[in-house]
């Protein structure tokens, strides 16, 4: 009994969604070797829109149409030219739409953070000036 509790709740945490958002806050601590002051909120939604969108280059980005809904996992003829703005709380679509429950799988993030480890988020993201498009 006690064992299967633990695989559900396992199972039941691996597939929870993170927001974009907090899922970079979370990967910024372990990616950007020198995080901006706390006081300078521009540097702050900037290192968060290069995190966000180098997470979203190495995983899957999902989108909650509706409160409650269930998570669809975006395409990626939907990404191709979206950007990551707002502290990463928005993905702006090319074709203007702008999605504001974007999440990953919890499961995910970790693996996605050894990856930008190794490689870099600016690498992956571009450079600091470039605008963080896919």
């Amino acid at each position: 009994m006690r064992r299967a509790h633990t695989r559900l709740l396992l199972e039941t945490t691996l597939g929870q969604h993170l927001a974009l958002a907090l899922a970079a806050h979370l990967a910024r601590g372990e990616l950007v070797p020198d995080p901006p002051a706390e006081h300078d909120a521009r540097q702050i939604a900037d290192a968060l829109n290069r995190v966000g969108w180098a997470l979203a280059r190495v995983l899957p980005l999902y989108v909650r149409e509706a409160p409650g809904a269930q998570p669809r996992e975006l395409t990626p003829a939907e990404l191709e030219g979206a950007a990551v703005l707002q502290g990463a709380g928005v993905v702006l679509l090319k074709n203007g739409r702008k999605l504001s429950r974007v999440t990953i799988k919890r499961a995910d993030l970790r693996q996605a953070v050894a990856i930008l480890k190794r490689v870099g988020v600016r690498e992956v993201a571009g450079h600091p000036g470039a605008p963080p498009r896919w």
